[in-house]
Order: C-alpha cells, then sequence, then structure tokens
C-alpha cells in the first residue's frame, strides 16, 4: 500500500518470548515475512504449520524449508510424531498451539511498532471503506492494510504482521458471522480508532436480530480506548445501539446537517462532496468509479483522514485515483453486436456491472437504487440471486425485495428485465410479480441459463447488473461472456 522504505520485522529471540515458545536452533538469517502456505513460501519466511478442520500445515512443514523457509512454527504434539527429516538441523520454534502462537506473536509485534490502529467492521461495504482510508492515509504516512478481506482470526494476524517498523498506521477489517468473534479479534488488533459502516440483516440466522448484529459489531467499539475515536454512520438504524457502546469520541457521517461529515450528492454518483461541520470546507470527490456506496464509503474515509490531519488536497487526489476491488462494483465492457454474438466488437458493446461479491437485503437495495439512477445509453438487467443466512426472515426479505424491485422498475422504460437464478431468486420474482412487475421476469436454474436469457435479449448500449450471494459465483457470467 505504499512505497516506504521497509526495515527487519522479525527477531527470533522476540517470537519466541512472544509466542511462549522455543527454538530447536534459533535461524541465522533474518526474517523477513509470515507465511501459512508451504504453496507459495518464499525465501526468507517464517512457516505457520496450522491446522484446520481438512487440512493440517504440519504435514508440509518439510516442503516449507525445500522452498526456502528459514524457520517454521510448530505444535509441541507434533514435534514429538515428526519424521525426524521434516526437522533435522532445522529452525524450529516449537510452540503448544501455533494459532494462539500466531495471534499472540501478531499482537505483540504490532505493540512493539505502535502504530495507529483502525479497525474497520460493519455489515456493508467494510472492504472498500478499509480500502479507502489506508489509500488517503498512505499518501501522506506509511500504511498497512488488511490483504483483501483477511478479516478472521487467521488473516487479521497475517495482515497484522505485515507491517514493517517504518508502519505509522494500521488499518484492518474485521469480519463476523457468530457471536463473540468482533472481542476475540479486537483482543488481538488492540485498536485505537474503529470505524463501523452500517448495520444490516446479514448472518442474521447466527444472531437473530438487527440489534444484536449491531450488539456484536459495537464489540469494536467497546475495546476503543478513553482517548480514541469511533466512526459512525448517522443513516444507521442501530445508531442509538452503537452510540450506547463507545466511551470515547464519536464522529458521524451522513446526510443530516448534524452529522460530523456531510455527505453533499452532486451531478453523478461519482462526484459530490463531503462537507467538514466544523470548518464549513468542503471535499470534492472525483471518482474513476460509481459503485452503489460509493459517497458513504468515500465519507468514511474523508473523516478518518481529516481527524489523523490529511489535508483536503491530498484526500481528493488520493480518492481520484481508487479504483476498487474485485466484484465489487467492478465494471466492465462487453463487445456486442446486437444479435447475441458476446465478445464481438461490430456493433457496439454492453456495460456488465460486477457487484456480486456478496448480498444482503441492504446492499442488495443500494446496488439497485444506483443502477436506477445510472446514466445509460440503452435499458437496464438485473440479474439476482439468493442472499444466504437470514434464517427466519429468508422468505420476507427476498419477496420485499421483489416489491422493491417493482417500485423501482414500474414506469421506468429503461429497464430491459429482471432475471433471477436459484429457489430464493424465485422468491424475489414472485414478490416483483405480486407488486406489479407484469412481464420482463426471467427463471433462471443456473449461470448458464442467464447467458442464454442475455443472449436473446441485450442490445448495444444496454447494462446488466448482477448481485448475489458469493456462493452463487456470478462472475463466472462474464467469463463465459468474454469469449
Amino acid at each position: 500500500m505504499n512505497n516506504f522504505e521497509t526495515t527487519l520485522r522479525f527477531l527470533p529471540c522476540e517470537l519466541a518470548i512472544w509466542s511462549g515458545g522455543e527454538w530447536t536452533t534459533e535461524p541465522e538469517e533474518r526474517i523477513e515475512v509470515v507465511s501459512k502456505d508451504s504453496r507459495t513460501i518464499c525465501s526468507g519466511a517464517l512457516y505457520f504449520a496450522l491446522a484446520g478442520e481438512n487440512f493440517n500445515g504440519h504435514d508440509f512443514v518439510g516442503e516449507a524449508f525445500e522452498k526456502g523457509a528459514v524457520g517454521a512454527v510448530v505444535s509441541s504434539d507434533w514435534i514429538r510424531d515428526s519424521r525426524e527429516d521434516d526437522c533435522r538441523n532445522r529452525s524450529v520454534l516449537v510452540v503448544t498451539d501455533t494459532h494462539k502462537a500466531l495471534r499472540d506473536i501478531a499482537s505483540e509485534y504490532c505493540r512493539k511498532i505502535d502504530p495507529v490502529v483502525i479497525g474497520v467492521t460493519g455489515s456493508v461495504g467494510k472492504s472498500t471503506v478499509k480500502e479507502m482510508i489506508a489509500q488517503v492515509l498512505s499518501a501522506s504516512v506509511p500504511t498497512v492494510c488488511t490483504k483483501g478481506n483477511w478479516n478472521n482470526d487467521i488473516g487479521l494476524p497475517l495482515s497484522m504482521l505485515e507491517m514493517d517498523l517504518s508502519t505509522r498506521v494500521g488499518v484492518f477489517e474485521i469480519g463476523t458471522n457468530h457471536r463473540g468473534e468482533i472481542a476475540g479479534l479486537c483482543d488481538v488488533l488492540k485498536p485505537s480508532w474503529g470505524v463501523v459502516t452500517n448495520i444490516a440483516p446479514a448472518h442474521i440466522e447466527n444472531f437473530g436480530s438487527l440489534a444484536m448484529i449491531a450488539e456484536e459489531k459495537g464489540c469494536l467499539l467497546s475495546c476503543l480506548p478513553d482517548d480514541g475515536v469511533a466512526f459512525l454512520s448517522g443513516n444507521c438504524e442501530c445508531l442509538d445501539i452503537l452510540r450506547s457502546l463507545c466511551r470515547c469520541r464519536i464522529v458521524t457521517v451522513g446526510l443530516d446537517e448534524k452529522d460530523d461529515y456531510i455527505m453533499c450528492p452532486g451531478e453523478s454518483m461519482a462526484k459530490f462532496a463531503i462537507k467538514e461541520r466544523a470548518t464549513g470546507e468542503e471535499v470534492l470527490i472525483n471518482m474513476s468509479t460509481q459503485g452503489c456506496c460509493s459517497m458513504e464509503n468515500a465519507a468514511f474515509a474523508v473523516a478518518v483522514a481529516r481527524t489523523y490531519g490529511v489535508t483536503k488536497e491530498k484526500i481528493e487526489d488520493a480518492l481520484m485515483r481508487y479504483t476498487g476491488l474485485p466484484m465489487r462494483w467492478e465494471e466492465k465492457i462487453i463487445g456486442w453486436n446486437g444479435a447475441g454474438n458476446i465478445g464481438t466488437v461490430e456493433g457496439g458493446s454492453v456495460k456488465i456491472i460486477n457487484d456480486a461479491y456478496n448480498a444482503n437485503p441492504l446492499s442488495m437495495r443500494a446496488a439497485i437504487t444506483a443502477f436506477a439512477n445510472n446514466e445509460a445509453t440503452g435499458k437496464r438487467w438485473l440479474v439476482l440471486g439468493d442472499m444466504l443466512e437470514l434464517g427466519a426472515c429468508e422468505r420476507d426479505e427476498h419477496i420485499a425485495l421483489g416489491e422493491f424491485i417493482a417500485e423501482t422498475v414500474l414506469g421506468n422504460n429503461k429497464w430491459g428485465g429482471l432475471i433471477v437464478v436459484g429457489k430464493r431468486g424465485e422468491l424475489i420474482a414472485q414478490g416483483a410479480e405480486c407488486a406489479g412487475v407484469g412481464c420482463g421476469v426471467s427463471r433462471c436454474g443456473n449461470n448458464a441459463d442467464v447467458i442464454a436469457v442475455l443472449s436473446q435479449g441485450l442490445s448495444a448500449g444496454d447494462e446488466v447488473l448482477l448481485k448475489a450471494s458469493r456462493i452463487l459465483q456470478f462472475e463466472n457470467i462474464i467469463n463465459s461472456m468474454e469469449v
């Protein structure tokens, strides 16, 4: 995320102290990086042998050393039963539990570096907000952020260990799908500042209610120190719950004049302003992409950066260069000749918007609203699928989404059609039809069926939005169309 010079990171003696382990032979070479994957191990790496339900990293200790690892962290139970060849004349750090050792080492290493640690969570937009914050801050100060969506009890500490001794800010995503997970991750991270993007019924089957989701996400806020800062959405339905969990300063972003950072819509979803209430100063945003939640995501980045002391000019420049993550409002132009011949360029093209990294009721509505307001020369097509982990709310939420679509579609001659996939997609179709959408609804059993419908219906200039839970793998629709 930055071009700042990397300095020596890991001293073997510190790793032993932090993990409570003991080296069989202390490495003579310096340790520059850590890895849990023997397939991608590089010279100078420390290999963590982690075990899961379907794998055991200890099976690949020998391979890690063959590929250049300077050391390996293994469990004491394994070392007693291991083949002698795997560890003979090798630098092995023996610990009681390799998972715990990874977390303990990451936490102590972070304490040694002592950066401003920013934790980011929420039901929607947390990966994008994390990336935007890191991009803006890295223009002014050495900054490291979570790799991709490495936001669990393995990915978080590995991301923390990506920092070097020059790092001044770490921006880390924290995810959860069950109660107690946020608190455990915060115990490792020990955040200084916290961002909660918004609360939606994502994974609600594991929590029971929106309020309980808010309480789980709000564990990040409870962990902040008295001199920390909490950044919240003023538009969040559960704002009062989140506020009650804070004992530190609160900064809000939203549409209300009472918010600390006020979103001011502009001429498009990619061009808008964020007004700082305390100074009246406006940060003008001109982004290269117009994602469904670009304005609120950018508002969080502005709020964090301004609180840190970054100038408005540097913020504007950094956000103008932001390109987004894969499958989050990822736009692709595909050649189209108007006769169903996908991949050709004669006659024009169509735009495919892939926002199918994941889906819940809030993100679905946001994406559909953005798509409805998006300028298009041709017709707009919705390709939607299942929203998972909604529990008892599943049927009602899918039907309600169909009704929401009907409100958006009715009376708009720019719509090409609604295409649904899967058994939950059928509920979306039912909701739309019961609310008055009388035609233009196609039911598909799989992605191949979607391509067949699009091949018959698309014309040059049309746009297509793909949105569903990750399990439906909607990216394969685009891959098949890009022949």
